[in-house]
C-alpha cells in the first residue's frame, strides 16, 4: 500500500484506544503466554481472564479475574478482551460475548486478528511503543549448502558476515528503535557458522530478553556447534529450527549427529520439513511490466521478514538480499531510515510494517514470484548447484 498520510493512517482505529484501561486475555494457555510477554514487553496493561487460575489471583506476575469479573470490567468501559483460545473455543466464546453486547473488532477480538494486525495499533497510539512481530539484525551471510532456488540467493551473493562489533551495533541500534519483537533473528544463512555466536547469544540476552519472545537460530542441520555455543543455547532457551533438506546427499547423516548432540544438551529442535519449495524466480530476471499488478502481488505476499540493516529497516529480508547478490538496484527509497529523527516515528514503523511505503511495492517485487500463500511456482527441495 502506498503511503497517503504518513505516520496517520490508522488514526480512525488508533484514536478509539488512547484511553485505553487495560486487556483482558481470556485464557492461560500456549496463545495467552505468548501475548503475555507481547503485552508485558510494551508495557502494557492488562490481566488474565481464567475462571480456574481466577481463585489463585496471580499467573506469572499477573493479576488473574474470572469470567463474571471480567464482564464486570467490560460495563464499566475502557477495557477489551483477547480470546487466547483455539478454534473450537473462540467459536463458542465469540458467539456468548457478541450476544451479549460485545462489538467483534472494536471491544472483541480473537488472538491471530488482534496480534497480526490491532495490537501494532495499540502499541503505537496507547503506549507510545513499536512491535513487529518478525525482524532480526542481518549478521550471517554464508552457508553451508549451494541451493539453486535459495530464497535469499546465498549461493550468489559476495557479502560477508558482520564482525562481532558490528553486530552488536547493530543489535543496540535496532533495540534502541523497537520495543518488543516476536521472532527474533540474526540473518538469512547458517546460523552456526558464525564464528561468534555464543558471545552473539549472550550480548543479545543479557541486555534485551525483555524486548524478545523467542530467539530463533536457523539451521540447514550440517553443523554441530561448540560446547560454548550449546552452553548459551541452552542457557537463554533459544529456539533452534532446522530446515530439513533429507534429499541432500549426506545430510541425514549430518542431522543425526546433530540431534544427538543436541538431545543430549536437553536442547529442542523444530524440525520444518517441506514436501516442495518454492521458486521466487530471482535467476530468471523476468520483470513484471505492470506496476499495478506488482502492488497487487506485494499486498498479497504473505512474507513477514523485517530486519535492520545499516541503520535502515528493511520490509523484506530475502528480496534485500537477492538485489546484493544478482541486481544491485538502488532500493533505499524502500526501506526506513530509522538514523533520522522523525515525528511520529513509532507509528511511522508500525504503518511500514503493516505494508505501507512510499511506492505501493518493493522495487524487488518486480521480479519476484512472491512468498508460499501465492507463489505457484514449486520446485525440488534444495537442489544442489554443481561446483566449479
Amino acid at each position: 500500500m502506498k503511503w497517503k498520510n504518513k505516520g496517520h493512517e490508522f488514526d480512525a482505529i488508533g484514536s478509539k484506544y488512547k484511553e485505553l484501561k487495560g486487556i483482558l486475555v481470556y485464557g492461560a494457555g500456549e496463545l495467552g503466554v505468548e501475548l503475555h510477554k507481547i503485552l508485558k514487553g510494551i508495557g502494557a496493561d492488562y490481566k488474565f481472564v481464567d475462571d480456574y487460575l481466577g481463585v489463585e489471583k496471580k499467573y506469572l506476575g499477573v493479576e488473574v479475574v474470572t469470567s463474571d469479573e471480567m464482564r464486570a470490567l467490560m460495563r464499566e468501559k475502557g477495557y477489551i478482551i483477547v480470546l487466547a483460545f483455539g478454534r473450537l473455543n473462540t467459536g463458542m466464546l465469540l458467539k456468548q460475548l457478541i450476544l451479549e453486547g460485545m462489538v467483534l473488532g472494536e471491544n472483541l477480538f480473537e488472538y491471530h486478528s488482534f496480534v497480526d494486525f490491532y495490537l501494532h495499533i495499540i502499541a503505537a497510539y496507547r503506549y507510545n511503543k513499536c512491535f513487529i512481530y518478525s525482524c532480526g539484525v542481518k549478521v550471517i551471510n554464508t552457508c553451508t549448502l549451494r541451493c539453486e532456488k535459495c530464497m535469499s540467493a546465498l549461493p550468489y551473493t559476495q557479502e560477508k558476515n558482520l564482525s562481532l562489533e558490528e553486530a552488536m551495533e547493530e543489535t543496540d541500534f535496532l533495540f534502541s528503535k523497537l520495543d518488543f519483537i516476536c521472532y527474533y533473528g540474526i540473518g538469512i544463512g547458517e546460523g552456526f557458522l558464525y564464528k561468534d555466536l555464543d558471545k552473539l547469544i549472550e550480548y543479545t540476552m543479557e541486555k534485551y530478553k525483555d524486548n524478545i519472545g523467542v530467539f530463533a537460530i536457523v539451521t540447514n542441520g550440517t553443523i554441530v556447534p561448540s560446547e560454548r555455543v550449546l552452553e548459551m543455547v541452552k542457557k537463554y532457551n533459544i529456539s533452534i529450527r532446522v530446515s530439513n533438506y533429507y534429499s541432500v546427499p549426506g545430510w541425514k547423516e549430518k542431522y543425526a549427529k546433530l540431534c544427538e548432540v543436541l538431545k543430549k544438551h536437553e536442547i529442542i529442535i523444530q524440525d520444518y520439513k517441506y514436501d516442495e519449495w518454492i521458486d521466487m524466480g530471482w535467476c530468471d530476471r523476468k520483470k513484471e511490466k505492470d506496476r499495478r499488478m506488482t502492488q497487487k502481488k506485494f499486498d498479497n505476499c504473505g512474507m513477514n521478514c523485517r530486519a535492520v540493516v545499516k541503520g535502515r529497516l528493511t520490509y523484506c529480508i530475502h528480496s534485500m538480499a537477492a538485489n546484493e547478490a544478482l541486481y544491485q538496484i538502488d532500493i533505499e527509497k524502500d526501506e526506513l531510515d530509522l538514523s533520522e529523527e522523525i515525528e511520529d516515528i513509532k507509528k511511522i514503523i508500525m504503518e511500514y510494517d503493516l505494508g505501507f511505503n512510499n511506492n505501493g511495492a518493493l522495487t524487488m517485487c518486480q521480479f519476484c514470484n512472491g512468498y508460499i500463500n501465492i507463489n505457484k511456482n514449486k520446485v525440488a527441495v534444495a537442489t544442489q548447484l554443481k561446483r566449479g
